[in-house]
């Protein structure tokens, strides 16, 4: 428990310092319950693991089938097996949006806490990227 405690400590702290953010309910809650732990369990359940409930995420509603490159797509599913965070990189117009959006809807499964796309294509100051990300996570609705 200590050492978990002292984890969330650490990861409290880095969000609060780099991204101007604090942890979520659940990690809230998990803090609370390790700091009392006779008292009843808060902690629910990742909206994924509910029954009935869509997982959570921000992938666009595709509005037209999607044909070829399936080699691309199981390369950068492979790739999110082994790490959190791809990214593809290549000309505007290459189709990279609509590849990642492909590739992760295959595995919307294996992510119990979602699949979040973070546009970058706007962003034109590397400063706002940190920004860009928390706005597609929905954790902050303010201007960092």
């Amino acid at each position: 428990a200590a050492e978990a405690l002292a984890a969330y400590e650490e990861v409290r702290r880095g969000l609060a310092d780099r991204l101007g953010a604090d942890p979520g309910p659940e990690l809230r809650a998990l803090y609370e319950e390790l700091l009392d732990p006779g008292a009843p369990s808060t902690v629910e359940a990742p909206a994924a693991a509910r029954p009935g409930t869509p997982p959570p995420g921000n992938l666009r509603a595709r509005l037209t089938s999607f044909v070829g490159r399936s080699g691309d797509i199981d390369a950068i599913r492979a790739d999110l097996t082994r790490v959190r965070l791809v990214t593809l990189l290549g000309p505007g117009g290459a189709g990279k949006t609509r590849l990642s959006q492909e590739a992760a809807e295959g595995l919307t499964g294996a992510a119990p806490d979602g699949v979040w796309l973070a546009e970058l294509a706007p962003v034109g100051d590397p400063d706002a990227v940190p920004e860009a990300v928390v706005s597609a996570l929905g954790a902050r609705e303010t201007v960092l």
